[in-house]
């Protein structure tokens, strides 16, 4: 079911060798999800990270972003391959990216102290600052390792400054499926966490062990884990499979107990 759109996405991304510059100056980052809030699209923040000293690259097969402003700079790659689309938005200035895949996460080291052990000959002086993986971006509003699975859409809020020349220059590439639309914001009695959506789907998937197949469940289950549906969704799916289940089993139960009363 996907493989087409993914090659059609790296077959455009392939063909594309001209210069793709362009740079946006980042306000925060955002990872949430897409909801249907009274029959209208709305984007849900889960985790937010603010920077006053953020960057949005897009160069050469690879969207990078940094924030300079933590003691050591983050680093988030985002290669084109895996951006299945972006919406622009004007309300605030923004681009939000729905991905096939979590984005590739670093920490920098402190540059002060790179070139203070280059100098005494501990480590050998390099152009690139050398980095470590992470599994989850630090310091944002909660954690982001219980979502960074599922959750796969990133919205840059980005500055305003220059920002219809640039979104032009982004679509004059012709390197991403691009549309635009201003979210609403959804009402706060209809907000809900991703996180508390997981648990509540985990629990939920252990209350109906014994009552619906193990091949249902995990194909449930894969359709959270992989992003397809929201946990709630698939929750209230679950709920009803079991209902209908337990009267399947009490009517054949009772049919049972009239047979056996025959006899």
């Amino acid at each position: 079911m996907t493989l087409k759109p993914i090659m059609l996405t790296q077959g455009r991304h392939q063909y594309q060798q001209k210069d793709t510059k362009v740079v946006f100056a980042v306000r925060s980052l955002v990872c949430g999800f897409y909801n249907y809030v009274n029959n209208k699209l709305v984007y849900s923040p889960e985790v937010e990270w603010k920077t006053s000293k953020g960057l949005a690259k897009f160069v050469k097969g690879t969207l990078i972003v940094t924030f300079s402003d933590y003691e050591c700079p983050k680093r988030i790659e985002i290669p084109y391959r895996i951006i299945e689309a972006i919406v622009i938005s004007t309300q605030p200035p923004a681009l939000t990216l729905t991905l096939w895949e979590a984005p590739r996460l670093f920490q920098e080291e402190d540059q002060s102290l790179a070139q203070l052990m280059a100098t005494l000959g501990v480590q050998q002086k390099t152009q690139t600052p050398p980095r470590t993986r992470l599994c989850e971006l630090p310091l944002g509003t909660q954690s982001h390792r219980i979502i960074s699975g599922q959750s796969l859409v990133y919205r840059l809020v980005v500055s305003s400054v220059e920002f219809a020349e640039k979104t032009k220059r982004l679509l004059d590439l012709d390197m991403f499926s691009i549309s635009h639309y201003n979210f609403p914001d959804p009402p706060s009695y209809e907000q809900k966490s991703l996180v508390e959506g997981l648990k509540s789907f985990n629990r939920a998937i252990q209350k109906y062990a014994d009552i619906v197949p193990f091949n249902v469940l995990y194909q449930l289950e894969a359709l959270v884990k992989n992003g397809f549906l929201l946990p709630w969704t698939v929750e209230r799916l679950l709920i009803r499979m079991a209902r209908i289940m337990k009267e399947k089993q009490k009517t054949a139960n009772e049919e049972a107990t009239k047979v056996s009363s025959i006899y």
